[in-house]
């Protein structure tokens, strides 16, 4: 894991987060390798839920670069996404249009900053995931909306990519016992929490943009122990369904107890594995 003594200052709650402009002149010292931009879309606004904490800071090199059509269609996502055919037809959609992102893109046919790919040339394994030789680290979304323009075929024909390398195989520690708290799906969770409090519109509808568009339907179920999955099948395969308002606010609730569920298990799932044994007595 990377060194706590970066981890962003968190108040009552995760919304409650450092900004970036405290944060970083507070780290940069310790992080003098990793650009600024990095720094910012990678550590700072993924501390605690980027798959790819275990990669080591200190020994990546970083370079901004130029890439072709042809380059960025090596790279890969991790197993968390996946590769969806659907997915070239998210711009279509009109409510993912009115989102600030992909406004950028439609308009510029690029992305707004680069993406981060980790050029796996030592054939890195990852928390028990064969990591693909070009493989994504932090722009998924953006990403995805360039395919969508390269279906569309006016995507521009190079792009700026953080390239990210190491001189030296690198040793990653599996910490998933140490550190067992679900990152993709956590986030996913959370944010689809926040979304159904802040969002636009009637519960129906923030409940059918939280089902469409906030990536919850690609957490795995293998993200939580194996008695929380069976609840997981029952929550995604029932809420695929056309929602009326009464279903909506089911399934809302649903949503934040699983989370809260979540919380809670893993926590104690956590302390089962790390508690010490009492002293016997003499």
């Amino acid at each position: 894991m990377w060194p706590k003594n970066l981890a962003p200052y968190v108040g009552e709650s995760e919304l409650d987060r450092e900004p970036f402009i405290e944060w970083y002149p507070r780290v940069r010292e310790h992080i003098a390798n990793v650009p600024e931009d990095v720094a910012e879309q990678w550590v700072h606004d993924h501390w605690g839920h980027s798959p790819y904490e275990s990669l080591p800071l200190a020994q990546l090199k970083f370079e901004r670069q130029r890439w072709s059509l042809a380059d960025v269609d090596r790279v890969r996502f991790g197993r968390d996404w996946g590769e969806n055919a659907s997915d070239v037809h998210r711009l279509d959609d009109v409510q993912i249009q009115q989102t600030r992102l992909a406004q950028y893109m439609l308009k510029e046919n690029t992305w707004p900053r680069p993406i981060i790919v980790l050029d796996n040339q030592h054939g890195l394994v990852n928390r028990g995931e064969q990591l693909s030789r070009w493989h994504l680290v932090e722009g998924h979304t953006r990403l995805t909306y360039l395919r969508c323009l390269q279906n569309k075929r006016v995507a521009l024909p190079e792009h700026e990519v953080w390239c990210l390398t190491s001189p030296a195989p690198i040793v990653v520690v599996d910490d998933r016992t140490s550190n067992p708290r679900p990152t993709y799906s956590h986030e996913k969770l959370s944010n689809a929490i926040s979304y159904l409090a802040i969002g636009s519109g009637s519960i129906q509808e923030r409940m059918r943009n939280v089902l469409q568009h906030s990536g919850i339907e690609r957490v795995s179920r293998d993200d939580f122990p194996g008695d929380m999955r069976e609840r997981w099948d029952l929550l995604t395969s029932a809420w695929r369904q056309p929602l009326d308002d009464r279903a909506a606010h089911h399934f809302a609730r649903e949503v934040v107890e699983f989370y809260t569920w979540v919380c809670y298990r893993v926590g104690e799932w956590w302390l089962d594995e790390h508690r010490q044994p009492e002293p016997t007595k003499s």
